[in-house]
């Protein structure tokens, strides 16, 4: 997973160089494989959303957080099993919606490459 990361990251930042992203660089950088990953590294750990859009209603589909009091886009935590934040995205999307007819819009050639790479603090979940 991190030489996934690695590559989605350069690539990222070869499209976006406005990005500081030295922070999430310098975390992929000194983190094993599963650190990058593991939801019990409270240092870090990617997570991966989708956003659903319906063009029949012009609407995205946004859900309700429990845990957070808040509305997200579907995503959640990088299993072992995803081979990229791609999959992830696409697993938690179909166990989040029930929804397995989607289509993915790549922003460039290679698909794996996100709309947006965000950093961002999120208190731990007390359950």
């Amino acid at each position: 997973m991190k030489t996934v990361v690695k590559h989605i990251l350069d690539k990222y930042l070869s499209i976006y160089p406005e990005e500081d992203l030295r922070v999430f660089k310098d975390f992929v950088d000194n983190s094993s494989d599963k650190e990058v990953y593991d939801w019990n590294n409270f240092t870090g750990h990617i997570v991966a959303s989708a956003f659903l859009y319906a063009k029949s209603e012009d609407k995205f589909l946004v859900l309700y957080h429990n845990d957070f009091k808040n509305y997200l886009y579907p995503g959640g935590h990088v299993d072992e099993t995803d081979l990229t934040p791609l999959d992830a995205a696409k697993r938690e999307t179909v166990e989040e919606t029930s929804i397995k007819d989607f289509k993915v819009l790549p922003i460039c050639d290679d698909e794996l490459i996100p709309i947006d790479i965000d950093i961002h603090y999120i208190r731990k979940n007390e359950r």
